[in-house]
């Protein structure tokens, strides 16, 4: 019995780690200021096979910058994700001009599996992503 039982919390350990670490997130970074852009409001969609984008996702980065999970309530599936960080606001918020009122940025999920981070690093007149960890 004692056996059964922890292979039984063993699983939900392990099953439960695994829920928390299939996700999207990411961490935008203001790299005129070198501070973390706060409060950047950030949606997620999906592309179904219909070839209509669904929303999965809308978020503000916190105050470091980040949002650890933009699909929140949705489960990670295979197939394209598009975010869309509304950048002119934030920069509007700060007194400043932008060349850039929004990024967008598509990818695909191979694997749902796996945890997918997608770093911003932004200025008013540029940015720059990649698939980080």
């Amino acid at each position: 019995m004692k056996i059964l039982l922890l292979a039984v919390v063993h699983l939900l350990i392990t099953e439960t780690s695994a829920q928390a670490t299939n996700v999207i997130s990411s961490h935008v970074l203001d790299i005129a200021s070198g501070r973390p852009a706060v409060g950047v409001h950030t949606t997620a969609f999906f592309l179904n096979d219909h070839n209509q984008w669904i929303l999965v996702g809308n978020s503000l980065t916190d105050s470091s910058g980040r949002i650890a999970n933009v699909h929140q309530g949705h489960q990670l599936l295979e197939g394209q994700y598009q975010l869309h960080f509304d950048t002119g606001p934030y920069f509007a918020n700060h007194g400043m001009s932008t060349f850039y009122p929004y990024i967008k940025v598509v990818f695909d999920v191979y694997n749902s599996s796996q945890h997918y981070h997608v770093p911003i690093t932004l200025s008013n007149y540029g940015y720059s992503t990649y698939r980080g960890q």
